[in-house]
């Protein structure tokens, strides 16, 4: 209709009209345009607001989970303090040099030891991360991670889940290697994981084979490191999980 006017008003040279009616064209489509990228914009908003609150909830579940490994470590590593102390007179170092550099080692909480099989138990208890990047991956895996990228928690997201994947290769690659180097050592010696034993017996045994008392101290080593790693991933969960809280 718009067209047929505009050439009846060519044909007539009535410019006046052919002027109004380009005025109505380009100006119905500035309109549609603006009301498209306020549609486009208002959805990305919401896709934004979900992914958001996604992450909250894996951030959360993560701190979680990193406070459960925590207390574990901390039970784990005063019940080997107790079995090493009692046995071979052993307590962790204050200071471990490793490729030249001093690692200072602070006390870890206390915590009340049980004695008897509650030693046993507790020693072979090992909780790892598993983590919960769920929403993150689903983020760079579909492009959608594009919603964050000119806001600099984007960056900071990116490092944290590097820093993530960083902490589980250790346990995977050093912590968990030396539990199941205690529990062959155990098995040297005639006990499985679920037998009965008394803590006397397990302190005999600890004294009598140098390579379970080794492989034993090297395992509180690494799970005091296990605790203290965790320390700065649940600043930084706790740290997104309020900059995201600000987006919303």
């Amino acid at each position: 209709m718009i067209l047929r006017r505009i050439a009846d008003a060519l044909r007539r040279q009535d410019w006046v009209t052919v002027l109004i009616e380009f005025v109505l064209v380009i100006a119905g489509v500035l309109i549609a345009l603006q009301v498209n990228n306020g549609n486009e914009a208002r959805a990305a908003q919401a896709r934004l607001d979900r992914y958001v609150d996604e992450l909250r909830q894996d951030l959360a579940a993560e701190r979680e989970e990193m406070l459960r490994v925590q207390q574990t470590a901390i039970e784990r590593h005063a019940a080997l303090s107790y079995l090493l102390g009692e046995a071979i007179d052993w307590s962790m170092p204050e200071v471990i040099v490793r490729f030249g550099e001093d690692l200072v080692i602070d006390p870890m909480p206390g915590v009340e030891v049980e004695t008897g099989q509650a030693i046993f138990n507790e020693v072979l208890t090992l909780y790892t991360f598993d983590g919960q990047r769920h929403t993150f991956d689903a983020l760079t895996n579909t492009g959608e991670f594009q919603l964050f990228n000119r806001r600099p928690i984007a960056r900071d997201l990116r490092a944290h889940y590097s820093d993530i994947s960083a902490f589980q290769d250790f346990e995977s690659n050093y912590l968990l290697p030396r539990y199941l180097g205690v529990f062959e050592q155990l098995h040297e010696n005639g006990i499985a994981r679920f037998d009965e034993v008394e803590v006397e017996a397990l302190l005999a045994v600890v004294r009598d084979d140098p390579q379970l008392a080794s492989r034993l101290r090297e395992f509180a080593i690494l799970t005091d490191v296990q605790y203290r790693r965790l320390i700065p991933l649940i600043e930084e969960t706790e740290a997104l999980a309020a900059r995201l809280e600000a987006l919303q």
